[in-house]
């Protein structure tokens, strides 16, 4: 292996995000909502005709497979790279496994699309670099405040509940519906944007994460870093909302993270790491 390794740990992830998940978020999206809306606007007049048929069909096999095709194809580059490029290699490989860049999955590391070399090249990244013993290496991201606070934002459920009231209200006075069921809405829109409220402004804060503690919910439990083995945050379900798990020397603890969405659960997993890596450089320096 040919090393340079003075690549920051942020610069490697932000290179992962644009060469994995983004390139196989976007081709999902267009092959698997835009392509077909584009063939039923075309052909929105003849339904039985063979492209609209044959291309929505293709447009789906071609979503599903090829982002998975390139994941697995770009996921070895991406590892090869890193073991070349990347200063702190211990850390970049534990944050890129929690933002699934790259997998240790056993049945998925089997469909991995790597030829003789880039296996010799792998070997050579867990063997030599991998392989050998943890070093707290300085590598500061300072793009992340000392102190970070995550507070519940529940906009887009109170913006989908005043649509719903605002149109209501228009079908009200511009079609024959049941007025009854207009005022339900409107009642059940208020009373759910309320609660809404009341669950934003519950607390002052969700989370707040600097390189001592994790404090959940204006200090209702207060976990220090000193006491910290591992934690893993599991993201939002339909009818669930994301949680950051932690296991501590003495007990472990599920925090709900209501109203902080998917896309900011990257962030807060973001300042977790960065602010464990403060903490053992503290610790390490002291």
């Amino acid at each position: 292996m040919n090393l340079n390794q003075n690549i920051k740990v942020k610069d490697a992830l932000r290179r992962g995000q644009n060469r994995i998940n983004y390139v196989c978020v976007s081709v999902a999206i267009v092959f698997l909502a835009v392509v077909p809306l584009f063939l039923v606007f075309v052909f929105r007049n003849d339904q039985n005709n063979i492209v609209l048929i044959t291309g929505g069909i293709s447009s789906v096999l071609i979503g599903i497979f090829f982002p998975f095709y390139w994941w697995l194809k770009e996921t070895v580059r991406y590892k090869i790279w890193a073991g070349k490029n990347v200063k702190d290699i211990h850390r970049f490989y534990e944050e890129a496994l929690s933002k699934k860049y790259i997998t240790e999955h056993k049945f998925l590391k089997k469909f991995e699309l790597k030829s003789n070399k880039q296996k010799e090249e792998l070997k050579r990244f867990f063997n030599d670099r991998l392989g050998k013993k943890r070093e707290i290496i300085r590598d500061i991201n300072a793009d992340i405040a000392r102190e970070t606070v995550f507070k519940s934002n529940n906009m887009v459920s109170i913006i989908i509940w005043i649509v719903l009231m605002i149109g209501a209200v228009y079908l009200k006075y511009t079609e024959s519906v049941n007025d009854r069921m207009v005022y339900f809405t409107i009642v059940a829109g208020a009373v759910l944007i309320a609660y809404e409220l009341y669950k934003m402004f519950k607390y002052k804060y969700i989370l707040k994460i600097n390189k001592e503690y994790i404090s959940y919910k204006d200090n209702k439990e207060k976990i220090f870093w000193k006491d910290i083995q591992s934690f893993n945050i599991v993201r939002a379900g339909q009818y669930k909302p994301g949680e950051l798990n932690i296991i501590t020397s003495n007990e472990s603890y599920s925090l709900s993270l209501e109203g902080i969405v998917n896309n900011r659960l990257n962030k807060v997993l973001d300042v977790l790491n960065e602010n464990k890596h403060r903490f053992e450089i503290n610790n390490f320096e002291a």
